[in-house]
């Protein structure tokens, strides 16, 4: 068994879509339909990471086998925004999502640079939810992320 990255398609969106819900808050989650779209008009693209028991079993879309993890980016010219990086549920805590993120970078190679936000736990009241944004920072910094300094909102969310 091993795990491969895939490109996703405009397609694929239907099948993470439902992760999606559940790993991001409605106020943090782009329609689905949006996300289609944005991979259509080659605004988005994205990755999924699958682990592959038989690599001539496919769905037809650009992931085969069980998702493991999966992110999507803005793409901005030659810059891209990480918009949704998530691992599944039964995968958290393994190491996974370090090991995404090495692999993605030899897939981001022909961009100036890639840049990602999160959420600021400064403006957050609630202890647990704070602690979860204290963990995502300190995994991003743990994986080579730079920390810019930059703050901003976008919507209601403070980043």
């Amino acid at each position: 068994m091993q795990a491969n990255i895939r490109k996703l398609k405009a397609d694929d969106i239907a099948r993470i879509y439902p992760y999606m819900v559940l790993d991001f808050p409605d106020n943090e989650r782009k329609p689905q339909k949006m996300i289609e779209d944005s991979f259509e008009s080659g605004f988005m693209e994205g990755y999924a990471l699958c682990q592959e028991e038989d690599v001539s079993v496919t769905d037809g879309s650009g992931i085969r086998g069980e998702l493991l993890a999966y992110a999507l980016f803005v793409k901005l010219g030659d810059v891209l925004l990480f918009d949704y990086l998530a691992v599944l549920p039964d995968y958290r805590e393994s190491g996974l999502g370090s090991i995404f993120l090495e692999e993605l970078r030899k897939y981001l190679t022909g961009y100036e640079c890639v840049i990602g936000e999160v959420e600021n736990p400064d403006y957050c009241t609630d202890p647990e939810e704070k602690k979860a944004m204290e963990r995502r920072i300190r995994f991003y910094l743990k994986n080579g992320v730079r920390d810019t300094g930059a703050s901003g909102q976008a919507y209601t969310v403070e980043y």
